[in-house]
């Protein structure tokens, strides 16, 4: 009776000493997930981070520009010169562990020709070889000439680049393709704009734009610019890419999106992107702008402060010399690693 007795208080402890564990591993703070925003003054680089896997989508201005030598790529006057970003780029790639041995760059995605968005987007590829590149077609021949600046330069060596490094490039795209598919003989091949990134999806948007282009042609590169979804388990992140307020981009978003828990706001928070509609149907907790705040319209500003949200311009980021602009996607919450900045400063 005695042993009988004991064996049963011995279960009865084993199960209360499991249970106890699993509550405190319910309470454990962890992660699989992060976003890193490159902090620079202006332009796009980000880096996607989820179980030991990356993405980059777009990777900012370089030191190199046309200088006219070449009829293709006239050394046209708005071109910028003197702003690259390798120094800060490849440093913190290199930290965060991206690496072309190790094989772990799922993707490139150069959201429009922009050289503020994929300026360095070569010198990515070529050093750390992804897997895939996602890019939409261009040709300076869309565009005015006053909007083409060294579009075709940075686009071109882009493509160059996927190519050299045996990278699949895909720029058409079918909800019923392969996530991962293989590419033809010409590099190529068509892929599902939604595929797993470690313990996230990510999904392309606005991948058509370049497809209907508009008789005329476009106003500038930045109509067709993809925007990108990326979901883990709990939240929601938006990348805007340089989607702007006119025109039906930012209506689209607002009604086939809906709620995220971070967003980056479109155009660099110019005051031609960040409709007020726009802001609120995506309601963010953390707002990412890729550039200043005396750029931020009044509009804009008065929608982040109407859904409360947690605002961080790169170029503070900058003023305080962070390696970069972390979000971390614990399972009790996103946390930054640098304070919000408090919206309204510039009126």
């Amino acid at each position: 009776m005695r042993n009988h007795m004991k064996v049963t208080i011995a279960l009865i402890s084993a199960i209360a000493l499991i249970v106890s564990l699993i509550a405190l591993s319910g309470c454990t703070k962890r992660y699989t997930t992060r976003l890193h925003v490159l902090p620079i003054a202006y332009g796009d680089a980000l880096i996607i981070e989820s179980n030991g896997v990356f993405g980059i989508v777009d990777s900012g201005e370089s030191w190199d520009y046309p200088d006219g030598s070449d009829p293709r790529y006239p050394a046209r006057e708005g071109i910028t010169k003197g702003d690259g970003v390798e120094e800060m780029l490849f440093p913190l790639l290199d930290e965060l562990g991206v690496s072309a041995q190790k094989g772990n760059l799922q993707f490139y995605i150069g959201t429009h020709p922009h050289s503020d968005h994929i300026g360095t987007a070569s010198q990515v590829i070529e050093k750390y070889r992804p897997k895939y590149v996602y890019t939409p077609r261009y040709d300076d021949s869309m565009l005015p000439e006053d909007a083409r600046w060294d579009n075709q330069y940075v686009y071109d060596r882009l493509i160059a680049a996927a190519h050299s490094t045996g990278a699949t490039l895909i720029q058409d795209f079918d909800i019923s393709a392969d996530a991962f598919p293989q590419a033809g003989e010409d590099g190529t091949a068509v892929g599902n704009p939604t595929f797993p990134l470690g313990n996230a999806t990510v999904s392309i948007l606005g991948f058509a734009k370049s497809e209907t282009m508009p008789e005329g042609g476009f106003a500038d590169a930045n109509d067709i610019s993809y925007e990108v979804l990326f979901e883990n388990d709990k939240y929601r992140t938006f990348l805007a890419g340089d989607v702007v307020k006119y025109g039906p981009s930012e209506q689209i978003i607002a009604e086939t999106v809906g709620k995220v828990d971070v967003l980056k706001l479109g155009h660099h928070g110019n005051d031609n992107a960040g409709s007020k509609d726009f802001i609120l149907a995506l309601s963010p907790e953390f707002a990412i702008q890729t550039g200043s705040e005396y750029a931020l319209s009044g509009e804009t500003t008065r929608a982040l402060m109407d859904v409360k949200a947690k605002y961080y311009p790169t170029s503070e980021a900058a003023d305080l010399r962070l390696n970069d602009l972390m979000f971390t996607y614990y399972n009790t919450g996103i946390e930054a690693n640098m304070k919000p900045y408090e919206l309204g400063q510039w009126g």
